[in-house]
């Protein structure tokens, strides 16, 4: 059996002994009761509100063995490692931006009664090196979710996969839920970014999409563990989303500044959309930051464009979310025309 325990990596609690000499209490210092976070595992969290009307919170988390692969043609990752999804029904959180699950002992919903202090809807995925998958479908068990004094979850389960032996998981370490509800600022921001190691660059021109008094213009800034071909990855990212003339072939030089995609009577050139997220048309439009756990809409400030020749721009990038968090810095490069 594949990496049957990659994602169930020891989450217990760090054991401190009330023995100075052990170097674990420095002189005056406290002891350290923070959880030993779990190592190889890339986790991103999904908070949908009361998507099942009957006023719980639906959650749901991926936690993916780090450094696999996945390949578009084949439609499978490249191991060894595996992909766990489970589908949490916890308490309704007030702001969906600051989603947050409850701690407690959650049981299987055999019942689909999407009942709060639930779990289902959990599969378990092992892949090869190779790229050959098995998948497991969970039918009972348990799960418990801690919370500990620095806000790192501790979620333990053992879980009936139908081989007869029970499938034991544990993660340990912070989860921070970007928003799925239609409300909110859609940002899990909490602190203002200054962007640092932005390292290339790439550039979509859609021509005429929203409206006839301006083109679009997709341009996405990463660091160098981003993939511009998919639009993901773990380096920090920035897409905008940038109202040009109508039939320019490169970025006009100029200010853009944001305006609310979903209320503005018209897209004006010289103006780039707010972040909007549509899960029926695809996803993500506007302008939007991303780093790891971390995802935000920008809903307010500036984008400055200088075309410095040769293909190569400087981006000035002064923008913010919802609660006032700032984002930025300044990119100056020359950014791959994608199709």
């Amino acid at each position: 059996m594949v990496a049957l325990c990659a994602v169930a990596l020891t989450g217990a609690m760090t054991s401190c002994s009330d023995d100075d000499d052990n170097g674990l209490i420095p002189d005056g210092g406290e002891e350290n009761n923070d959880p030993e976070p779990t190592e190889g595992v890339e986790v991103t969290a999904m908070y949908y509100g009361d998507y099942n009307d009957n006023n719980t919170g639906n959650f749901g988390i991926n936690f993916l063995t780090s450094g696999m692969e996945w390949d578009d043609f084949d439609e499978t990752y490249y191991g060894p490692g595996e992909l766990v999804y489970m589908e949490i029904n916890s308490a309704l959180c007030e702001n969906p931006d600051r989603a947050t699950l409850k701690a407690g002992d959650y049981t299987f919903d055999s019942d689909e009664t999407y009942a709060e202090m639930t779990f289902g809807s959990v599969s378990i995925s092992q892949y090869t090196a190779d790229g050959d998958e098995t998948s497991y479908a969970v039918t009972g068990g348990t799960l418990k979710v801690e919370v500990a004094d620095n806000g790192m979850y501790v979620l333990t389960g053992k879980f009936d996969i139908g081989t007869g032996t029970d499938y034991d998981f544990s993660y340990t370490g912070f989860i921070s839920f970007v928003n799925r509800t239609d409300e909110g600022f859609m940002s899990n921001l909490t602190d203002n970014v200054a962007l640092e190691g932005l390292s290339q660059s790439a550039v979509i021109y859609w021509g005429e999409t929203f409206t006839e008094t301006s083109d679009y213009c997709s341009v996405i800034i990463a660091g160098k563990d981003y993939d511009l071909e998919q639009n993901i990855g773990s380096a920090p990212a920035l897409n905008l989303g940038l109202n040009i003339t109508p039939g320019s072939t490169s970025i006009p030089a100029g200010t853009y500044t944001i305006i609310n995609a979903n209320e503005a009577d018209d897209y004006e050139t010289f103006t780039a959309l707010s972040g909007v997220y549509e899960a029926t048309y695809g996803g993500y439009f506007g302008t939007w930051y991303f780093a790891g756990q971390t995802e935000a809409a920008m809903l307010k400030g500036t984008v400055k464009v200088t075309d410095n020749g040769d293909g190569k721009y400087t981006f000035d990038l002064n923008l913010a979310d919802g609660y006032g968090h700032t984002v930025t810095g300044t990119y100056t490069g020359a950014p791959k025309i994608m199709e």
